[in-house]
């Protein structure tokens, strides 16, 4: 545990207990900062005991460990965190940075960072499938970073390989180029590439912004 949970002196838990769930939510929600985009290294097992963490996290991890693990607020942290904020992963996150078996499921609104290239396009294709525990999944933002030495290898794959279909309610899709002299017309090609291969399960298209 990355602190001791503290023991609620008795005035304090009764008062806290008859107070409305509604309130309680509101209460945490005004202890932790609204709406951020945290990195999914903060639910893994070393920033709940806080044990070298490397990221500067706009929330507390051992505030916010410490809500998560007490009885009395746990249930309430859950739906504060995971409706209110939304979690980065990117495609080359060590194994040891993802996120306890327990907080998978939980996570809504979910940011993808990836590299272009074959391996990283299959590893979309598991999230999106399920594969690495992000089921609960309702709003996608995708950056694909597109180096231009592996430009043909990555159509190739992506050419190769099924729809990566997503089962959620929102989809962006967002492709960022380096160097930045990628041509004009290989921009064009990968930007209708990638939106001919990423769809919503609805049928509904994802919002795609333009390359940069």
């Amino acid at each position: 545990m990355s602190v001791m949970s503290p023991s609620l002196t008795p005035a304090f838990a009764n008062g806290w207990r008859k107070l409305p769930n509604e309130l309680k939510i509101e209460v945490l929600s005004r202890i932790l900062p609204y709406r951020k985009t945290l990195h999914v290294e903060i639910l893994s097992e070393i920033a709940r005991r806080n044990n070298g963490r490397t990221i500067d996290f706009p929330i507390d991890p051992q505030l916010m460990w410490c809500l998560l693990d007490h009885p009395e607020f746990s249930d309430f942290m859950m739906d504060v965190l995971f409706n209110n904020h939304k979690f980065v992963v990117t495609s080359y996150l060590p194994r040891h940075e993802y996120p306890l078996r327990s907080m998978f499921s939980n996570i809504k609104r979910l940011q993808l960072i990836v590299q272009a290239n074959g391996p990283n396009w299959q590893w979309l294709a598991e999230v999106a499938r399920g594969a690495h525990g992000f089921d609960s999944i309702r709003e996608v933002d995708l950056t694909v970073w597109v180096l231009n030495v592996r430009y043909d290898e990555f159509c190739n794959q992506v050419r190769r390989t099924r729809v990566i279909v997503w089962d959620v309610e929102l989809l962006r899709i967002r492709l960022r180029h380096w160097p930045a002299w990628l041509v004009a017309a290989q921009r064009r090609m990968l930007e209708a590439l990638v939106q001919e291969h990423m769809a919503r399960r609805d049928g509904m298209r994802a919002q795609f912004s333009p390359s940069a």
